[in-house]
């Protein structure tokens, strides 16, 4: 039997995915990153593009379809043109290409199981309508499960870490679960129930549905937390390297490190340095905004700061 290569054992148009794989480094709205930085996230780009050229076969290890080099290098040509396009940050979801690689991939396949119909385990092991699993056995950041999964393997994906199992289940196995199944908030569903009354029912495909009931709820939960934390204009909320601190009109909260307030009441205040002694006899020095109640502590630069960390803490 002979020597069978795969593209990626041949040549890749790395110019192309060197090019993608730099360019996501600024991307953020709908990346992978977006959802937890992973200190080791593989480019998508170079991910889809390194499984898709070890699914594919190389033109020259085919001589009975691709007789002479220069059949053998128009078509690795054509292959480096797929994998140009399939790179980019803009196709990531355009289903139009990705069906063009799943028939590559699909094509190299079935030659494959053609070539091994003979095996005692054939059925098992080379089914033309079956393609192989995908399985990484440290999946990290899940570039290479999710991109497998794009381009229509079964991905299967572990890790040790629970972080990368979460990122994991997140990206390749809820997902999968909801395709093509309409949102389920009332939000969605009243809005579907008038596009049925004027007979323009939405076709939701993919994780459509699953990403708009995402979206609804956490405003929602970003709304209650913000209704249960108070208003910014009533309760100001200041963030600390060691607490939360909340703030009741009139107090004065020293606390271990310094810190800002967000608030946008606060952006260009006029202030005072004062110093004192909070109620566990530490002194402190802290600067009083002219806005009412507003207090930005700082640590004393010879006596230890106040200790007491916790909301409302220590008045000053």
């Amino acid at each position: 039997m002979p020597l069978r290569k795969k593209l990626i054992e041949v040549a890749l148009p790395l110019d192309a995915i060197n090019k993608a794989s730099a360019r996501e480094k600024s991307i953020r709205h709908g990346h992978p990153s977006t959802l937890h930085l992973w200190w080791a996230q593989r480019p998508l780009a170079a991910a889809r593009a390194v499984i898709f050229a070890q699914m594919v076969d190389d033109p020259a290890s085919w001589p009975e379809e691709f007789p002479t080099e220069a059949a053998q290098e128009a078509e690795r040509r054509r292959l480096f043109r797929l994998i140009e396009q399939l790179v980019l940050w803009e196709n990531t979801t355009n289903e139009e290409l990705l069906e063009q690689a799943r028939n590559e991939i699909r094509r190299s396949w079935r030659r494959t199981c053609a070539e091994h119909r003979d095996h005692p385990q054939a059925a098992e092991l080379f089914d033309p309508e079956r393609l192989p699993a995908f399985h990484d056995p440290f999946a990290g950041g899940g570039s290479l499960p999710l991109e497998a999964q794009r381009l229509g393997l079964e991905a299967h994906a572990s890790d040790l870490n629970p972080v990368a199992v979460l990122i994991n289940k997140a990206m390749i196995e809820i997902p999968p679960k909801f395709a093509g199944m309409p949102p389920v908030n009332p939000e969605a569903r009243a809005q579907m129930a008038k596009d049925r009354e004027l007979g323009m029912e939405r076709e939701w495909r993919g994780a459509e549905g699953l990403a708009e009931d995402v979206r609804y709820y956490g405003e929602w939960m970003r709304d209650e937390a913000g209704r249960c934390i108070g208003h910014p204009a009533k309760g100001m909320v200041a963030s600390c390297s060691n607490a939360i601190y909340g703030y009741a009109s009139g107090n004065e909260t020293c606390g271990r490190a310094a810190w800002k307030l967000k608030s946008g009441s606060a952006r260009s205040p006029r202030h005072s340095t004062r110093k004192g002694i909070c109620s566990r006899g530490m002194a402190a020095t802290w600067r009083t905004h002219s806005a009412p109640g507003l207090a930005s502590c700082r640590p004393h630069p010879i006596w230890p700061p106040c200790q007491r960390t916790s909301q409302c803490g220590d008045i000053c």
